[in-house]
């Protein structure tokens, strides 16, 4: 037996009152899923734009300048007074170096400095003009000693403490 036709078409069958496809709900209500773009929206892509969307301004090199200026000027200020502006004479790093003079006479005896054989063959030598000896006295003896005082001060040629070396100051006689 044959079923009687349908007095009213499916969803979705030609005749049907709702002529939308299937998954569309019925009764007006709004579709599944994403909402479609619309002018509530404004546009999501437009024409292409060229890229980048302006001209990037060039950059400012004018503060890298200056600092580069800056160290050049104080490199140059330093240096000069390093080099230019310094002392004529005395101790220090950047002094003159002392001019020799020849070595006047010995003030101090070499006697009564110690009992140490090769420190008073040094004095002696030291008082008998040669300045080498003066200074290997002043470097090979022990700090605070008589030895190292009469090194110092070229057996009494010079005041203590002057830090040159003797033969720097005086050349042999």
């Amino acid at each position: 037996m044959s079923q009687p036709p349908a007095a009213h078409p499916h969803p979705g069958e030609p005749g049907h009152p709702w002529p939308e496809p299937h998954g569309r709900p019925p009764y007006g209500q709004p579709v599944y899923g994403q909402p479609a773009y619309g002018p509530q929206y404004g546009p999501q892509f437009g024409p292409p734009q060229p890229w980048p969307p302006h001209a990037a301004p060039p950059p400012n090199r004018t503060g890298v300048l200056w600092c580069l200026v800056a160290v050049l000027a104080a490199v140059v200020l330093v240096l000069t007074v390093l080099l230019v502006v310094r002392p004529a004479s005395g101790p220090g790093p950047f002094s003159a170096p002392p001019v020799p003079v020849p070595a006047p006479a010995a003030t101090l005896a070499p006697t009564g400095l110690g009992e140490d054989t090769d420190l008073d063959r040094l004095a002696q030598q030291c008082s008998d003009g040669q300045m080498n000896p003066c200074d290997d006295l002043y470097l090979e003896s022990f700090p605070g000693s008589d030895y190292e005082a009469y090194g110092d001060t070229c057996a009494g040629r010079r005041t203590a403490g002057e830090e040159t070396f003797c033969a720097d100051v005086f050349y042999d006689t």
